[in-house]
């Protein structure tokens, strides 16, 4: 029988372990440290950083020159989540020049044994149909999956999809797990560049994560 390990945290930042964060909200780039795959302590919740990023280019016509002009706008959300069981998280953003999305789940864990998880994970991009003359989807960014176990992300455009099992092994300091997904798509200038694309790029993301 594994010997008992004691308990750090609750939570870790830039290596050091702190208390619990007021507003699990807002946590500060504070990571939760967890038991193993244990999900069913109310002494001890399993929690876990989900992080989405989503980022837009908007085609907004032309200058004086007529040179086309653009606008934008970014938001990233993080939030702790506390786990029961398995979870899973799917986003889309859309815009009519370029959609990007990066959604990711983080956390670390302390563990007497070694134990399984598996992430599947699914991303697109897509355009929406009746594109103006000139203007057709392409690849902006990269659209691929990673995580800590990863020696070289998995990538497709414009549609990826997979899953991978991880062991997670034993570990009295706390160690580090995170998967990241990125989806992004973009549309090419309209021939008319002074009228703003009616065009629509999508791009979506979904990652699944499961206890073995």
């Amino acid at each position: 029988m594994p010997n008992p390990i004691l308990r750090v945290g609750p939570f870790i930042k830039n290596n050091v372990f702190v208390d619990q964060p007021s507003d699990l909200s807002a946590p500060n780039d504070a990571i939760p440290i967890n038991c193993a795959n244990t999900t069913s302590s109310s002494n001890w919740p399993w929690r876990y950083e989900e992080r989405i990023f989503k980022s837009i280019n908007t085609h907004t016509g032309c200058d004086d020159d007529g040179f086309p002009t653009t606008g934008g706008s970014t938001t990233d959300t993080k939030n702790i989540i506390t786990a029961t069981g398995n979870f899973s998280k799917s986003e889309s953003v859309a815009s009519n020049r370029v959609s990007s999305l990066i959604m990711s789940f983080e956390f670390f864990y302390q563990a007497a044994q070694s134990f399984q998880i598996k992430v599947d994970f699914t991303a697109s991009a897509s355009a929406s149909s009746g594109l103006p003359a000139g203007s057709s989807l392409f690849a902006a960014g990269s659209m691929e999956f990673e995580d800590s176990q990863t020696s070289s992300p998995t990538a497709a455009f414009p549609n990826l999809s997979g899953s991978v099992t991880r062991t997670l092994p034993a570990a009295v300091v706390p160690a580090q797990y995170f998967c990241q997904l990125k989806s992004d798509g973009g549309l090419g200038f309209p021939t008319d560049v002074c009228t703003p694309n009616s065009g629509t790029v999508t791009a979506t993301g979904s990652l699944s994560f499961e206890f073995l």
